[in-house]
């Protein structure tokens, strides 16, 4: 089997697993980023969060793209980890 075919049936297997519904198509977003993240990192990302730093800083800080700093901000807060801040996301920290 070759590499392509290797990754159609990781796919079609990756869909079988964990989609709630049955596509023709399987396309996964965002696929370039990295949303797994170490106890470590979440404790300083939630110090910065306390602290106000803006999420800019804190993916510089966490040297993570920001896109992946904002998708932990929401899982966060859907967890009540954290609490929605003065400044949002922008942070009280100029």
């Amino acid at each position: 089997m070759n590499g392509t075919a290797l990754a159609v049936q990781a796919a079609r297997q990756l869909e079988r697993t964990y989609c709630k519904k049955r596509r023709n198509t399987l396309y996964i977003a965002c696929e370039d980023y990295d949303f797994t993240w170490s106890e470590d990192e979440i404790m300083q990302f939630r110090r910065m969060w306390r602290q106000g730093i803006p999420l800019p800083k804190m993916a510089v800080e966490l040297k993570r793209h920001q896109n992946e700093v904002a998708i932990l901000v929401i899982d966060q807060i859907e967890h009540n980890y954290i609490r929605p801040r003065k400044g949002g996301a922008l942070g009280t920290k100029f």
